[in-house]
């Protein structure tokens, strides 16, 4: 599928230290940033990727930041989170903010739904990006995604949201008055 990202990423140890990109830009709009691992980012020309493939992650340490609205572990800014898996490890994540909105710590970015999240052990500590749940959804000033199908059986799992967002679940609306 054209802007997805629909391969697997297996992470059984070690440290692992990963940060999206900036994305690209144009004349008339801002930066589409990446996700940590996951979806990349694009502009209004190259459209960011969703994460159509499963990330799992079964030990070790992992840090990981969104970048520019990506989510931090799933989809690029604008992009749905697809599969995460979390078995065991130390997971730390922060979703990025961007113009056209924030991503999840893990899930979805801009304002997509968060996909199929599951957590079943492992010290997880995830913060949401601007409007932008810590485990869900992404968001932005305007409309928000659904949290996705989000499962938590075991381990040990801190979630923030970013600004007026849930910790775990969807994302936010805000509406200016």
């Amino acid at each position: 599928m054209p802007g997805s990202f629909g391969g697997s990423i297996i992470i059984e140890g070690g440290t692992v230290i990963s940060t999206g990109g900036d994305g690209l830009t144009s004349s008339s709009f801002p930066y589409y940033g990446g996700a940590g691992i996951g979806g990349g980012g694009g502009n209004s020309s190259y459209t960011s990727t969703a994460l159509d493939g499963t990330v799992t992650i079964s030990g070790g340490s992992v840090s990981a930041t969104g970048k520019s609205g990506g989510a931090s572990i799933g989809g690029g800014n604008g992009s749905r989170g697809g599969n995460v898996v979390i078995h065991g490890g130390t997971v730390t994540v922060t979703g990025g903010s961007g113009s056209f909105g924030g991503g999840a710590g893990i899930g979805g970015a801009g304002v997509q739904d968060g996909g199929n999240i599951s957590i079943s052990g492992g010290i997880v500590t995830a913060a949401g990006g601007f409007a932008s749940a810590g485990i869900g959804g992404g968001g932005n000033a305007f409309a928000g995604g659904s949290g996705g199908t989000i499962s938590i059986s075991g381990g040990i799992v801190k979630s923030t949201g970013g600004n007026t967002a849930a910790g775990i679940k969807c994302s936010t609306f805000l509406k200016y008055i």
